[in-house]
Formats: C-alpha cells, sequence, structure tokens
C-alpha cells in the first residue's frame, strides 16, 4: 500500500472493507503511527455521535381539559402497543456499528502491539571469530524495560571440562563489556536484560572461559554479531 489509507480509515471503523483490504490496512497501521492516531480520532468521534444520538428525548406531558368541558369518563384501559418493525433493525445496526468499533480499536492495540505478544526483533547472525567454524543466531525482542535476548549456536565443540562459554555485551568503540550469562550446553539461551544496558551495547559475544572465578573477560571469543 502506497501512501496513507485516510479514505479507507472509515470502512476499517465501519466493518465495510473486505478481508483483503482490512489486511493491507493493517499492515499499514502496524507501522503508522499518524495512521493509527487518525483511526483512535475517527473511532472516539464515532463513539461519541452515537452516545448523543442515543439520549432520550423529554417526555411530552399531556395537556389537560379544557376549562368547560365536562368532567372526562373513565379512561379505556391502554390497548396493545403499535408494532414497530424498524426498532429491530435500527437496535441490529447498532449492535453491528458497536462491533466495528470495539474490532477498530482492537486493530489499533494489536498493531500498536499493546494487546499482541512482543515480536521477535531482527535476527542477528553469529560468525565464528578468526578460525572458528561455529556459527548461530540471536534475536532482540520485547518493548518498554525488558528485552528478551535469544541465541542459538551451531557446531560449538565442547569446551572442555573447568570450562563454559558466557555471553557478553560489547560496546567496540570503547571495549567495555557487560556479562549476560552462561550459554547452555546444548548451544541455546535466553536472557531478559534491562533495555538500557540493551542500548549501550552493539554487539553480542559468546566466549569461553575457565572456571577460575575471575569474572573478567577470557579474550578468547569464539562467536559475535552485531545487533545495533
Amino acid at each position: 500500500m502506497s501512501g496513507h489509507p485516510y479514505d479507507e480509515l472509515p470502512g476499517l471503523l465501519l466493518g465495510e472493507l473486505d478481508r483483503a483490504e482490512v489486511m493491507a490496512v493493517s499492515d499499514h497501521l502496524a507501522g503508522c503511527d499518524d495512521c493509527r492516531r487518525e483511526l483512535a480520532v475517527l473511532a472516539a468521534t464515532s463513539a461519541s455521535l452515537r452516545a448523543t444520538s442515543r439520549q432520550p428525548r423529554p417526555a411530552t406531558v399531556p395537556a389537560g381539559p379544557a376549562a368547560g368541558s365536562p368532567p372526562a369518563g373513565p379512561a379505556a384501559p391502554p390497548g396493545p402497543a403499535p408494532a414497530r418493525p424498524g426498532r429491530r433493525r435500527r437496535s441490529l445496526l447498532g449492535l453491528a456499528a458497536a462491533l466495528a468499533l470495539v474490532v477498530a480499536v482492537a486493530v489499533v492495540l494489536w498493531t500498536g502491539g499493546l494487546l499482541r505478544p512482543d515480536r521477535a526483533g531482527p535476527t542477528v547472525p553469529l560468525a565464528g571469530v578468526g578460525a572458528v567454524a561455529a556459527s548461530g543466531r540471536a534475536s532482540m525482542a520485547g518493548r518498554g524495560g525488558d528485552r528478551q535476548m535469544t541465541l542459538r549456536t551451531q557446531d560449538l565443540p565442547a569446551p572442555g571440562p573447568g570450562r563454559f562459554y558466557e555471553v557478553w555485551l560489547l560496546d567496540p568503540g570503547t571495549g567495555t563489556m557487560f556479562p549476560v550469562g552462561v550459554l547452555a550446553p546444548d548451544g541455546q539461551a535466553r536472557f531478559t536484560l534491562p533495555a538500557s544496558v540493551v542500548g549501550r551495547y552493539q554487539v553480542i559475544d559468546v566466549s569461553l572461559e575457565a572456571d577460575d572465578g575471575d569474572p573478567a573477560h577470557s579474550t578468547h571469543s569464539l562467536l559475535r554479531g552485531r545487533y545495533a
């Protein structure tokens, strides 16, 4: 879809678009804050107009008998209310409009990520350092204050007795490193990190470490990949 689908937003709100049009507009909304705001404004305006139209009209007080008129006889029992065939149709139309509003608001929240589970970010390839033949991939997912880092490596040799693989974040400009955690024996790991920490670094590093109590990086890196 090229441009902003402003003309299609009312149709999305009222449920008038077909499936292909809904998918196209929803894909656009996923990456366009302006159109999400526009749809939210349309939804709020529509809801306000419907609320105004539903306000009860003031009751009409019947006029009393004119002066000098003979007293009225006993009132006849009320007859059955006249049938109003259009009332049910209007109720159904109101229900359909309300459902369309719910769907439209859900689309705004879903495409904005408020109702949807966090989507994985771009996959980062991890390449062997130097002559290391291993490889892997990593991804960062999440929004707000936390990030989920997921790593999967391939062809890493067994670390050997008294050794293990550790995952780090690296700032190549300063050489600063942040220890993330230990890679599992199957070469996979998942970590939850503060977004502020992830934002201070640009590279994922996997190193071979000795179980000697020294928390510093061993300088023996096997895999690296840039994520920012």
